[in-house]
Parts: C-alpha cells; sequence; structure tokens
C-alpha cells in the first residue's frame, strides 16, 4: 500500500530577517519573490485597466493571458480594498505536481475553494499563476493576519493540506507574510514565515 513520508520545515521571521533583503537564500528563493512581484504587478494592472472591476466590492472571476498560452487566472473579491493602498497580508502557495496527480481531484478541489472563499469576507483575492516550469504558484490576499486564521481552518483547506497535497505534489512551499504597500508594484514584499513540505512515496504493509 502506497503511503508518505513527509518532512515538513519552517524558517522563522528571525530567520529569514539575517538573510539579505530580497531574501534569496533558503527557502525564499528569487523563483519565489519573483512570481509574487508579478502576480502582485498583473493584479494591480488588471483592476486598474478593467473598469467593470475598478473600486468595487463585488467578485470578479478573470483569465489573464500570459505568454506561451500558461493560465492565470484571478478572483478579485474587493478591489476597493485592494486598491486602497494599506497593509496587505498575504499567503502563497508553490507547488511542484507529481506525474501521476489526479488532475479532475485538483480542478474540483480548486473550484470549492473558489467557492470557500466567496464566504470570507477578510480575503480580498486569489490568483493562481501557472509557472514556465509546470510548476503552480497561488497567491491570496487578506484584509489582515486575522483571516488566516479562517483561510486555514475552512474544512476544504484542511482537506486540500491534509489529504490531497501528500497525494498531489513531491513538494510544497507555503510563505506568509505583508505588502506594506499593497498593490503597489513596486512595494516590499516581507516575508514573516515559510514552510516547506517535502512528500517521499513510502511502501507500507499492511
Amino acid at each position: 500500500m502506497k503511503g508518505y513520508r513527509v518532512t515538513a520545515s519552517t524558517l522563522t521571521q528571525q530567520h529569514a530577517a539575517s538573510n539579505h533583503d530580497d531574501l534569496t537564500s533558503g527557502w525564499l528563493t528569487h523563483h519565489d519573490t519573483a512570481a509574487l512581484r508579478y502576480m502582485r504587478a498583473r493584479l494591480h494592472r488588471f483592476i486598474q485597466t478593467e473598469p467593470a472591476v475598478e473600486r468595487t466590492h463585488a467578485p470578479h472571476i478573470v483569465y489573464i493571458p500570459e505568454p506561451d498560452n500558461r493560465q492565470h487566472r484571478v478572483v478579485a473579491l474587493n478591489s476597493a480594498a485592494l486598491l486602497s493602498g494599506v497593509v496587505l497580508t498575504f499567503v502563497a502557495f508553490f507547488g511542484h505536481k507529481r506525474t501521476d496527480s489526479d488532475a479532475a481531484q485538483l480542478d474540483a478541489l480548486d473550484h470549492e475553494l473558489i467557492h470557500e472563499c466567496l464566504k470570507m469576507p477578510q480575503l480580498l483575492s486569489y490568483s493562481s499563476l501557472e509557472l514556465s516550469d509546470g510548476s503552480w504558484a497561488n497567491l491570496v490576499l487578506l484584509q489582515s493576519p486575522d483571516g488566516i486564521a479562517r483561510w486555514v481552518e475552512s474544512p476544504r483547506h484542511a482537506y486540500a493540506a491534509h489529504e490531497v497535497a501528500p497525494k498531489s505534489y513531491r513538494e510544497i512551499r507555503i510563505h506568509r507574510g505583508t505588502l506594506p504597500a499593497g498593490l503597489e508594484p513596486h512595494g516590499a514584499i516581507e516575508f514573516h514565515r515559510t514552510r516547506h513540505f517535502a512528500y517521499t512515496t513510502t511502501t507500507a504493509t499492511v
């Protein structure tokens, strides 16, 4: 019977602070930071250039064209708050899928997570970007750190983290932090914590 051994590590804010500003060492890689900057800039531009979206509180789900036909979906739940210029809290997920992952299961779970997002008033946006190497980046923006607790404790998120992730991904990295200047494209990205999970396939005897 196939099982999964999980290796989990945590990089605290204190550890991150000992690195240089672009946080390229450890798990706070240049790759992840660059992807987050890109996703923030694309979200900012999308909201500002779409009259139906700018300064509204209604949810909008759109697919933004990317090079090489890569997917980039944005769920904007509160554009007015996103453009307010205040400090935003973020949770970012980077995952490397297994070759035998169940695409249908992941798609169904993705739609369920979006449905949950619509019920969370502190959640402002949820972006999913397919990266050039075939991995995925998700960026969730919230009004404050208090919103993280409700997000991670939601039933579908818990199911995704504990049941689906080990079977679907070889490894994942989860970053938490803040955007001090909100969606300002050239603003800082402050990482408070990063958790890295490596899932190793094992053989269990019954």
